[in-house]
């Protein structure tokens, strides 16, 4: 089970996006992390100002339109130091 978050950690609802903001029809999961993965995802909340829960429901919004684009003949390039590479596995 992930930790609770402390209070006022959480961005008012007007100020998270639609992808990240708890739906009505809420569904809990227990989800077991690597003790990487979980530091991971706390630096990632901090840093963030989100809750841990906002995080992994981003990552599963940007997981599924990479799948979506790539499934529809699209593809992710990421520039970097003015070099473009496309994104295959993710």
């Amino acid at each position: 089970m992930l930790a609770q978050e402390p209070e006022g950690r959480r961005r008012p609802a007007a100020e998270r996006s639609p992808t990240t903001a708890a739906p009505r029809d809420v569904r809990r999961v227990n989800v077991n992390f690597s003790g990487q993965a979980y530091d991971a995802l706390d630096q990632l909340a901090r840093e963030s100002g989100e809750t841990m829960s906002d995080v992994i429901r981003e990552a599963i919004a940007l997981k599924r339109w990479v799948h979506d684009t790539q499934k529809e003949g699209g593809r992710i390039l990421v520039e970097r130091d003015g070099k473009v590479r496309e994104l295959v596995n993710f």
